[in-house]
């Protein structure tokens, strides 16, 4: 069929050009993505650009990639026609008939040619995409002499934890993803609850009611699903859990593991992670690690917590204290 050449087709080409791959950075919205983004390009990991003199942009100001966003054109099964897809498309039928971020193909299986035209062309966006990136990352080059000569390139969207089995399927082991944690409370009680509002009533197949019960349990299903769905499937050192928390507080073990983690060579890390990049991290403190809430709000959420067996299995797993 045309749909299952234009996938192996997308494959082949896509990782014959990309080398070791992308960096993906994705959690589920309000964790610290932006964080890590700042972080791994710091050591010359090209993750995009916005508004600098000389380079296209190809991240929003929040420097989510606008290339994953926009998406890409795939052929279909079930017409054989092809159609432009953003990541929403995507996505939104997985979560919608399946609820879970952890999926292959046999999970469509008896969905007949509506499954096929689901994850074939979830495949033809994550070559796709990848490809885009990569040569995007490569027209930064020519331009911004900080960054890694071995063109270290990827991109940061919290909805890239939606769609890793595709990226999975189309680059085997040349990519690697950073998920991004963030103390669940403190994303419950935040203003960014878009992930939240847009998606949990399909996580749960059940409504959702806007409170901080049903904003906890979101945050720990999704977080554990992707943690994993990744252990199980990636290998090792394509899987990195950070924290954001251990990087506002200024673990210098963790900076540096991450660094590495996304390819900067240890001389880089040595020159680059200084006390004063260090510090930009800790002039956020008063955001993190519960200390936005205090007295009577902050007990409160912690009981929220405690009550919910999921939650507390969340917090344990990603050694957070519900004291």
């Amino acid at each position: 069929r045309a749909c299952e050449r234009a996938t192996a087709a997308a494959i082949a080409a896509t990782r014959a050009e990309i080398g070791a791959g992308p960096l993906l950075v994705g959690g589920i919205g309000d964790s610290g993505t932006r964080g890590v983004q700042i972080l791994v390009s710091h050591f010359g990991v090209d993750l995009g650009y916005y508004h600098t003199r000389g380079i296209e942009d190809s991240v929003m100001f929040t420097y989510d990639s606008l290339l994953f966003m926009h998406g890409a054109n795939v052929t279909l099964c079930s017409t054989g026609e092809t159609i432009p897809l953003s990541a929403h498309d995507v996505y939104a039928p997985v979560l919608k008939r399946h609820h879970a971020v952890a999926y292959d193909r046999s999970t469509f299986a008896a969905d007949g040619e509506a499954g096929d035209d689901v994850w074939f062309a979830g495949v033809q966006f994550a070559a796709s995409v990848a490809s885009a990136v990569h040569a995007q990352a490569q027209r930064d080059a020519r331009v911004d002499a900080t960054l890694d000569p071995r063109l270290l390139f990827g991109f940061k969207h919290p909805r890239t934890s939606l769609v890793l089995p595709f990226f999975a399927a189309a680059l085997g082991r040349q990519f690697r993803f950073v998920h991004v944690l963030r103390d669940g409370r403190d994303v419950a009680n935040g203003a960014n609850r878009k992930m939240f509002v847009g998606l949990c009533q399909d996580v749960f197949e059940r409504p959702c009611r806007n409170g901080l019960q049903d904003r906890l349990a979101f945050w720990a299903k999704l977080n554990l699903d992707i943690h994993e769905w990744a252990r199980a499937t990636l290998q090792p050192d394509q899987y990195y859990a950070v924290r954001i928390e251990d990087l506002i507080d200024g673990d210098r073990d963790c900076f540096a593991g991450l660094a590495a983690f996304a390819g900067a060579a240890p001389a880089v890390v040595a020159a680059r992670l200084t006390p004063a990049f260090m510090a930009s991290f800790a002039a956020h403190k008063g955001s993190y690690s519960g200390r936005k809430w205090k007295g009577p709000r902050a007990e409160q959420f912690s009981r929220a917590a405690s009550a919910s067996a999921l939650v507390r299995r969340a917090f344990d797993v990603f050694g957070y204290e519900l004291a």
